[in-house]
């Protein structure tokens, strides 16, 4: 049975309803997605983004202490950071990698999941399930502001260092990683679809 081919036009379609970013810059511009309200997009976006904070702090202050053996000894904390362009780059994709992990233990699809479907205007359970999932996005959110600043006032000469490789996630981890997700969930609802289509004939 063939598949119906998932289409530049559909997957551009999803990306603006579905995509951490792109759905709150194009929200006007849809007609799709309005159950997940814009300031409910903005609290999914900053989540994505602390995240990437996550991974950053993680890469440079944890992950050398779990696995010491992939790195070398560091003395001085501004040795943390690669010398050269490609194992800055590279370093940057290990960030944003450990911010998609931590997406999955924060459970930033779970909360996305939720804030789509426009519980907050039912009551019962459904209408609690969305308070808690947008309260638990704010207090991630806050959590993570409070932690960059606590960082930033624990290590004072690495702070542009930090948030200069935190930026730089965040590029990465929206335009790579979010895409790369979003895309095999495009692929499968365009399968998904074609089987529904082919019942009906």
């Amino acid at each position: 049975m063939a598949m119906m081919p998932l289409t530049s036009e559909t997957w551009w379609n999803f990306m603006q309803t579905h995509h951490a970013f792109l759905g709150i810059l194009y929200f006007n511009k849809v007609d799709e997605g309005k159950d997940f309200s814009l300031l409910e997009r903005r609290l999914f976006l900053g989540m994505a983004i602390f995240a990437a904070w996550f991974g950053v702090y993680l890469k440079y202050f944890y992950l050398r202490r779990w696995i010491p053996m992939f790195f070398d000894e560091v003395l001085d904390d501004l040795h943390l950071f690669p010398g050269d362009w490609l194992e800055d780059h590279l370093d940057s994709a290990v960030c944003s990698a450990l911010g998609g992990a931590v997406d999955l233990l924060l459970g930033k699809e779970i909360v996305r999941s939720v804030l789509k479907k426009d519980w907050e205007t039912k009551g019962g359970v459904r209408g609690f399930a969305s308070s808690l999932a947008t309260a638990y996005a704010a207090l991630l959110v806050v959590g993570g502001v409070a932690h960059i600043f606590y960082v930033m006032v624990l290590k004072p000469k690495l702070q542009f260092k930090l948030l200069l490789k935190w930026v730089i996630t965040v590029v990465l981890k929206l335009s790579v990683v979010e895409t790369g997700i979003l895309t095999v969930k495009a692929l499968a609802a365009s399968r998904g679809a074609a089987k529904d289509e082919a019942k009906k004939t």
